[in-house]
């Protein structure tokens, strides 16, 4: 539990850290004396330049090879604010991907400018 509770923090921290269109981000470890793989985040934008999907694959250290475990689907609003995201982990007994959770957003109405006066 307290690896899954470290991986969503480097995927919120990552996404407040570069809210440019970043389209990997590698994350690695320092253990014996070098980086180590641990995990890389692939993101997918839309035509007009939106997050759509972000893709988050663990390094296995045995066979050296990223593999699936978890993929956020985001779905936006009319005005490109992200309305609701869907997570998914990878089953890798199937192939398929396993709804996980669902977060839904609201945005906050705008303040009135203040009268001048």
């Amino acid at each position: 539990m307290k690896i899954f509770l470290l991986i969503i923090l480097y995927i919120f921290q990552s996404s407040i850290i570069f809210p440019q269109k970043v389209s990997t981000i590698t994350f690695e470890n320092w253990k014996d004396n070098s980086w180590q793989n641990s995990m890389r985040q692939t993101n997918v934008f839309d035509s007009s330049g939106y997050l759509i999907t972000t893709l988050t694959e663990l390094w296995d250290t045995s066979l050296k090879h990223y593999y699936k475990w978890m993929r956020i689907s985001y779905i936006n609003n009319e005005d490109s604010a992200v309305r609701e995201s869907i997570t998914q982990t990878f089953n890798v007994m199937d192939s398929s991907w396993i709804n996980f959770q669902r977060l839904t957003y609201e945005s906050a109405p705008h303040a009135p400018a203040p009268a001048k006066g």
